[in-house]
C-alpha cells in the first residue's frame, strides 16, 4: 500500500461520511419540525422576591453587581443537586434555576 493510496481512501471514507451525515440531517428536518410560532401562550417572570433568607442573604451581592445575573457553575453532579436542594430548601415563592447538561 502506498501512502498515495491510504490518502485517497481515507477522503473518499470522510467525503462519503459528510455526505452521509448531511442526509441524515436533512432527513431529521424534514421528518421533526420546529414547533408552530403563533398561539403561543405568553410567559412573564415573577418579579423577585424581596423577602425570606436567601432575600436578605443576596441583597448586598445584587446591589454590587446591579444590571448582571448570578452563574455559579458546578462541576460535579452531587453538587447540583446539593444546590437545587438547599435552594428549594430556601424559596419563599418560586425557584428559577436553568440547568444545562
Amino acid at each position: 500500500m502506498t501512502p498515495y493510496f491510504l490518502i485517497t481512501t481515507a477522503a473518499k471514507f470522510l467525503a462519503g461520511l459528510v455526505v452521509t451525515l448531511g442526509v441524515l440531517i436533512l432527513i431529521a428536518r424534514l421528518a421533526f419540525s420546529l414547533p408552530e410560532i403563533e398561539n403561543r401562550q405568553e410567559t412573564q417572570a415573577l418579579p423577585p422576591t424581596t423577602e425570606g433568607a436567601l432575600a436578605v442573604a443576596l441583597a448586598s451581592q445584587e446591589e454590587a453587581h446591579e444590571g448582571q445575573t448570578g452563574v455559579a457553575p458546578l462541576q460535579k453532579g452531587a453538587d447540583a443537586f446539593a444546590a437545587r436542594i438547599l435552594l428549594a430548601d430556601a424559596a419563599v415563592s418560586s425557584i428559577a434555576i436553568l440547568h444545562l447538561a
